[in-house]
């Protein structure tokens, strides 16, 4: 728990002073718009995971300096290029990917940033027809840019029962 908010305080200082200023209020209506953009952008990303288009994939990672990922609380961060080999390796493995949120958040901290957390679930099948259940819970800040919004930091942790 102590790492959990300790990343989530890296994460929003990150952004928030790394990253530029942005728009401190936010209204209940743009609330509400982030929170489905924010829905929408995710299922987008495993949409595109479980179809194995990489490129598609890769385009909701946030292409700035300020991008980290932590997979497991045990490991370093890992930049933008390790979450390409990770990718291709995890679609290179499996044959089938299906999944869904349970019960996703979102908080809107700004007009251009926000913070998810939420449990997935994800069912996949290997060539050899092995068919598996990966369970999680997931944190991280989003950021809008030009064309929508991104990943830009968090973590994900895998094996929750």
């Amino acid at each position: 728990m102590k790492l959990f908010i300790s990343l989530l305080l890296v994460c929003f200082s990150l952004t928030a002073f790394t990253c530029g200023e942005k728009t401190l209020t936010v209204s209940k209506q743009d609330k509400s718009e982030i929170e489905k953009a924010v829905k929408e952008m995710t299922a987008n990303y495993f949409k595109d995971f479980y179809t194995h288009n990489i490129d598609s994939v890769l385009q909701h990672y946030d292409t700035s300096a300020c991008f980290f990922w932590a997979i497991t609380p045990d490991t370093i961060p890992l930049k933008r290029g390790a979450m390409v080999t990770m990718h291709r390796h995890a679609l290179k493995d499996y044959v089938k990917f299906d999944g869904y949120w349970s019960d996703m958040r979102v908080e809107p901290l700004t007009s251009e940033l926000a913070m998810y957390h939420g449990t997935y679930h994800v069912f996949t099948e290997d060539k050899n027809g092995q068919k598996g259940k990966i369970m999680g819970v997931e944190t991280g800040v989003m950021i809008k840019r030009e064309d929508g919004w991104k990943f830009l930091a968090g973590q994900t942790c895998e094996g929750i029962k």
